[in-house]
């Protein structure tokens, strides 16, 4: 009896831990499992800033589907960034979950350039062609 009821208690535990947070509760910072976008070259280049509110829903794998821009300003900019960094992302919630998150492009703030090229910097939005 005493090893049914701490099977069942290690059961219980287990399961609360593994299971996901409920929409609310999800944290969609940036991290490893959430990559933040890459800066647009041309964006960067003009010195454009903007943001895009995008909504999705958590899939199977628990990676963002049916990926939705909301809003973007300035309109079209910005948004394939956003697909494609979510194209990447591992979402920590219970599949079918719909959930939103918003992404400020801003030149002052650690900027990520990794495909921009030769002569332009890489650091916090600093762009020097040369």
């Amino acid at each position: 009896m005493v090893r049914v009821i701490f099977l069942m208690s290690v059961l219980t535990i287990f399961a609360a831990v593994s299971m996901p947070l409920p929409a609310a509760e999800v944290d969609l910072a940036y991290s490893d499992a959430r990559p933040m976008p890459y800066y647009p070259r041309q964006a960067a280049l003009d010195c454009v800033e903007g943001e895009v509110l995008a909504r999705f829903i958590v899939s199977d794998s628990r990676k963002p589907a049916s990926v939705e821009i909301v809003h973007s300003r300035p309109s079209g900019v910005f948004d394939e960034a956003v697909v494609d960094a979510l194209g990447r992302w591992r979402v920590d919630a219970e599949p079918g979950t719909e959930l939103e998150k918003s992404f400020e492009f801003d030149l002052g703030e650690g900027v990520h350039f990794p495909k921009l090229g030769p002569g332009i910097t890489r650091n916090f939005g600093m762009t020097a062609v040369g």
